[in-house]
Parts: C-alpha cells; structure tokens; sequence
C-alpha cells in the first residue's frame, strides 16, 4: 500500500491527509498479525512515500525550499524510489518509509517528533495553579492594554503584508486570513517569525484564529510577558492567591512502531463520545429561521402563493440552460437522447454577489451554483431568524446539506488562456458555509437522493440532541445544470414523458425533475 510520510510526521492543515495514511499503515500491520495466527496468507506492506521528483504531486519551489530548510527532506528520485519499493519487498517489515535528502537533519526532525519517542511512564508532576492574570503577579491597567493591542496589530499587519506583498494600511484587523490568500507555507514562515519574537507557538494558530483581532487577543493573553517587555512597559503588581498545589500525571506518549494490536474495525471515531446524557431527548427543537427558492418563486411568501393559487411552474429547459433541442427525441431508448424537455427551472442562478461573501469573482464563476446559493440562502435564513453573522460566529452552529447530481464539473469555459471546467463538491456546499460564517458546529453534505433534505433534518435534531451542535443549519440544495442530467435519467426510465408529475396516479409514467433550495 503506497502511504505517505504525513502519516508518520504529520502536516499542519492535512490533519485527515494524515490520519488515512496512518491507517493504511495501522491495516497493514494488523493483516499481517491475521498471518500470524493463521487466518489469512500473504505479506502486507504500507510503504511512507516522500514527494518523487518527477511525480504528479508536484509542489512549488517555495514550498520545496521550506520542507527542505525545516526537515531537510528532497524530493525523491525515481532511480532511489524503485531501489526503495524493491527493498521495502524485502525487509520483512509491515511498514517502511522513505525519506530522500539531509539524513542527519531529518533523523533530528524525527527524533523531536512525539510519535516516535519511546513510551515514558506515567510520573506525577507538581503544577501551580495562581489567579494571577499574568506571571509576578502583575495587573494590565487599560492604557496598558490599549497600548499592547495596538502594538500586535501593527506587528501582525506588517509581517502578513510583508508575505503576501499587501500594503499595511489595506490590512484589516476583522478581515479572515483566507482573504489575503495565506496558504500552509505562508503560515509556517508567520508562525517561524512570530516565535522568533514571541518563543514557541502553537502551529495551528492560524487555523485557530482566523482574524488579526482575534490572534491579538490570543497573544495578549498567552504571551503577556514577552509583550510587556518589547514594549518597554512596566506594570503594577499586586499580591495574589495561590492555590494548592495540585499532582498531575504526565500524558504517556506512544511510539509509532510499536501499535497495539487492535482489529483496524476498532480505530472508527465515536461520534456518540461526547454526547449529552443530561438532554431530554423528547424536547421539541424550534424552527427559528427559513429561506428557499423555487420555480417562479424567489422567496418562500412567492412560493406559498404559487401554492394558494395551484399555479403550473413546469416550464421547457430555458435556452440559457442548454437547447434541449439537440438532445430531445420523443422515441425512448436512444443513445445520448432524453424523451424528456420539462423541469421546474430557477432564475437567475447564474447572479452571485462573489464580493459580498469576500469571494473574488473569478473564483466564483467555476463554484457550483448549487454551493453559491445555498451560501446565499443561508444568510438569508440566518436574517429570518433574527441573527446576524456575528451573533453566531465562533458558535457551535452545525451545517447538514443534502445535495445530489454535482454536474456543473462538465461545462467550460475560457479563462486564463485555456479551458477550464468548472467545480462540484457536496463537501465544499456545506464547508464553504461553515468557513465563511465561522460556524464551528459539524459540516456534513450527502446525497440520499430524493430524501436528502428530510435526512439533514434528521441528522440536525440529533446533533442538537447530543450536544455536538447548538443550532444547526439544514436544507437541500438541487439545480439542472448540465443535459447528461437528463439524459441518465431517460436511460434508466425515470421521466415523464409529458412534463406532469402523476405520482401514484393513472397514466403516471415519471417524474419531472424540479429545482429548489431551502433552509
């Protein structure tokens, strides 16, 4: 099995990246155990690849420049890479890495790493416990405060604008990093800059906090000595409270090596670890907010009087979707026809404001319409209720969304000299919400067809029931984008041949496929 150094060192940012190699890893060790014990024959070996100099995983220079400084780790030759898997044949082992470059540099990097330190045993340790804010027992006055505040944002504007080329006073302190194009690389050189200044940092601050304001506030309260000494300041003290001292074991840290051995069915997350015992489960949960989308609606009181009224909203595929002319054939069974040319369409999918949701434009346009509206419709929902986006940021808001048929993928357009398709992620529908709104609830999307939405709904009381989430926000998302939607559809025999739903009904022959979103 071809698995990856990442799951032996770790990455920021690629923590499932990780965690998938390092199971292979896990799975091949435990085949080999069934070996042992006579329940299965054959040789399992999960092999730790670096990146191949002339592989499709391809990184740029800045990025080869920091692996290579930080561990000291080149991209491997192919020469070395087949001498490598032929030997990693032979060494008996359930797992081998590779790693090509500056062998005592990266023997360091791996024997700092945690994973691969021997197992310590658990030895009380003695730890203080004060109510002082900060260490010697010193007070921050406001001025003091105000005067440490301003002195971190400036040095936080000058060293992002420093790496992402961006003029200090176009920096905004509320504004989140993703805005300003910081990526993994650009953060480990922050991070390096700032413990040149601060000592050691966490290196997923950046993940943590993702404004200036709110990293400020994280270092105010973290590094407050370090800071009251570059700015000069002196501070009064006063005497304080301490607490008895308390005995803490130590966490015992495993080496990798040596796993125990556990079938790899064992190694499943347990979703139900935190759940709430203390909840009556047969509270009823409130719908406080909603928004949606319809055929010949563009709000849900349009919607409701389609509905009052029994008015018809299945149309022919409008000419700005694709000219149904060139794929309909009444005949059924055609190779590359739909007997089909109804539907119930949206307007305007194609209208985003990008800049209100701090997207650029030209990214927009290759996002799924189906990601770009449900994000819309989500605000809008969010207004419905009464809150705004501040209210709940940093809130433990979950996002379910059911979506299905992701075929924007298949249309291109011309940008950047050449063709480029566009995007479709279920994922990305309900991460893009979570990551704008700083929800920090669960992200979930699926697709269980036609019962999707009534399933995120299912999954969004439950949440809340458990615990994982305080509010949650749930729908479905679901557009016509592409004629092959049709056309599987006509294959399988699922559409109506007349454009008219007639569900357990005589003469009924299909389904009319209809768009909508709702939250």
């Amino acid at each position: 099995m071809f698995s990856s150094v990442a799951g032996v060192l770790g990455n920021v940012g690629q923590s499932d990246y990780g965690y998938a190699n390092s199971y292979m890893d896990y799975f091949a060790k435990w085949r080999n155990k069934q070996c042992e014990l006579g329940k299965r024959w054959g040789k399992t070996v999960s092999i730790n690849w670096p990146l191949w100099k002339d592989g499709k995983m391809n990184v740029d220079e800045r990025k080869l420049k920091f692996i290579q400084e930080k561990i000291g780790m080149l991209p491997l030759e192919k020469e070395a890479g087949i001498a490598a898997f032929e030997k990693s044949l032979q060494v008996g082992e359930s797992q081998f890495l590779v790693i090509s470059g500056d062998g005592e540099k990266i023997s360091s990097e791996l024997a700092q790493n945690p994973e691969n330190q021997q197992e310590i045993g658990e030895t009380p340790v003695e730890r203080e416990e004060v109510s002082a804010e900060i260490e010697g027992h010193q007070e921050l006055t406001h001025s003091v405060q105000k005067k440490l505040i301003a002195y971190v944002e400036d040095y936080l504007k000058e060293i992002i604008g420093c790496e992402t080329q961006i003029p200090k006073d176009k920096i905004r302190v509320q504004e989140s990093f993703g805005n300003y194009g910081i990526e993994s690389v650009m953060i480990m050189d922050l991070t390096k800059k700032m413990e040149d200044k601060f000592g050691p940092l966490s290196k997923t601050l950046f993940f943590e906090y993702d404004t200036i304001k709110d990293l400020t506030n994280y270092l105010i309260k973290n590094k407050k000595n370090e800071l009251l000494k570059l700015i000069g300041e002196t501070v009064s003290s006063k005497p304080v409270e301490h607490k008895e001292k308390v005995k803490q074991p130590a966490s015992t840290i495993k080496k990798s090596m040596q796993i125990q051995e556990k079938s790899y069915h064992e190694m499943n997350y347990n979703l139900n670890k935190n759940t709430n015992k203390n909840l009556n489960k047969s509270e009823d949960i409130a719908i406080i907010g909603m928004a949606g989308r319809y055929p010949m609606a563009n709000d849900l009181d349009e919607f409701w009087e389609n509905l009052k009224q029994g008015k018809d909203c299945i149309t022919t595929v409008p000419e700005h979707r694709w000219d149904h002319s060139q794929y309909f054939d009444k005949e059924k069974g055609k190779p590359g026809k739909t007997y089909s040319k109804w539907g119930g369409f949206i307007d305007d999918i194609e209208m985003f404001d990008a800049l209100f949701f701090n997207i650029p434009p030209i990214e927009a346009e290759f996002l799924d319409p189906q990601e770009r509206l449900f994000l819309e419709t989500t605000w809008q929902a969010i207004e419905d209720a009464g809150y705004t986006r501040e209210t709940l940021k940093g809130k433990q808001v979950g996002v379910f969304v059911g979506a299905m048929y992701g075929l924007y993928q298949l249309l291109e357009s011309t940008e950047y000299g050449g063709i480029i398709p566009g995007r479709s992620s279920f994922a990305s529908i309900a991460n893009r919400v979570s990551y704008y709104f700083d929800f920090h609830g669960p992200s979930i999307s699926l697709d269980t067809m036609c019962s999707s939405s009534l399933i995120t709904i299912h999954l969004g009381c439950d949440s809340i029931r458990k615990g994982e989430s305080d509010v949650v926000v749930v729908g479905g998302v679901n557009l016509s984008l592409h004629p092959k939607k049709y056309i599987q559809l006509s294959q399988g025999n699922f559409l109506s041949t007349d454009g008219r739903c007639r569900s357990f009904g005589e003469g009924g022959d299909g389904y009319v496929p209809g768009e909508g979103w709702v939250r």
